[in-house]
């Protein structure tokens, strides 16, 4: 029963090659059917569950009517969210001869 399998921590690990999306995919699908009203954030950082053809298409390994595929370059993270490393990483190039200095300001 998912309910049980939810409650708790779980992991899939293996090797590459070893069924983990395959896996992942069929314990979603199968969660789907048993609790219909549930709701299931997945994040797919790889396009593996969800992937547009070459026409823009939407395509998904879950019933079409389940899902709402958002893309990651339609969200916006507001600065507040980010680390300093990250904020480094986006605004200071490291190879400018004041990058130290702009560090130190923006600490």
């Amino acid at each position: 029963m998912p309910r049980a399998l939810f409650g708790r921590h779980f992991a899939i690990i293996g090797q590459s090659g070893s069924g983990k999306s395959w896996a992942v995919t069929s314990l979603i699908q199968h969660t789907i059917k048993a609790m219909p009203k549930t709701h299931i954030l997945l994040l797919d950082l790889h396009g593996e569950y969800c992937w547009k053809d070459g026409q823009g298409r939407v395509h998904s390994a879950f019933p079409e009517d389940k899902v709402n595929y958002v893309d990651a370059m339609d969200l916006e993270i507001p600065y507040w969210m980010m680390t300093y490393a990250e904020l480094v990483d986006l605004f200071i190039d490291r190879s400018d001869s004041g990058s130290s200095i702009q560090m130190a300001f923006m600490r």
